[in-house]
């Protein structure tokens, strides 16, 4: 017999910073162009791209403990006008 399990769903914390989350994320393999495309999109006036390009904030449990709003703030420099994004 399966043994079914609840566990409580934490609640969402109210975002307690301005800044945004990026509306599209470059991901690709070593050597296969990603840093190419990401000086492509640095150059358009309307994109913003958080660089250095890998924060290494999902890979990196310290910088992960920083928190959601930190990694918000990274993108809060462009203006509402421009797509945001960042590659890994």
């Amino acid at each position: 017999m399966i043994e079914q399990t609840t566990r409580e769903i934490p609640a969402m914390k109210p975002q307690t910073h301005p800044g945004r989350l990026p509306d599209f994320v470059v991901l690709g393999a070593m050597r296969a162009g990603t840093t190419s495309l990401l000086e492509y999109f640095c150059r358009h006036p309307t994109v913003f791209m958080f660089t250095p390009n890998a924060p290494m904030f999902f890979t990196v449990p310290e910088v992960y403990a920083h928190g959601e709003d930190w990694h918000r703030d990274l993108f809060s420099a462009p203006g509402q006008e421009q797509t945001c994004g960042r590659a890994f």
